[in-house]
């Protein structure tokens, strides 16, 4: 609807005063009334219009399937930060074992 709105008051604003209205001159050469050129000029936005929304849809894909990408990559350092941390700790659990059992061989 917002768009229509905008639409509609550049419309309103021009009246016609464009190069895309009436005075344009390949246009005016077909013979075409004021009313009918308007017509084209107005098909002629909604065709550009389109366009434009065809590309913004395709960006916003691209950017969800980044946004996609980033997240199984987030979750797969998540998963990889879990192992190193257990690691971590059962090394530290091996170290202590270790440093108990050398103890116990210390001469005094």
């Amino acid at each position: 609807r917002v768009l229509v709105v905008v639409f509609t008051a550049f419309i309103i604003e021009h009246n016609g005063t464009t190069n895309y209205g009436p005075t344009r001159p390949d246009r005016s050469n077909l013979g075409l009334n004021p009313e009918a050129c308007r017509s084209i000029w107005v098909n002629e936005l909604i065709q550009q219009i389109t366009h434009a929304n065809h590309q913004q849809s395709q960006g916003i894909a691209q950017v969800h399937s980044a946004i996609t990408e980033l997240d199984r990559m987030t979750q797969q350092n998540a998963a990889l930060v879990e192992e190193s941390a257990s690691a971590a700790a059962s090394l530290s659990d091996q170290a202590q074992q270790l440093s108990s059992n050398v103890d116990r061989f210390k001469f005094g």
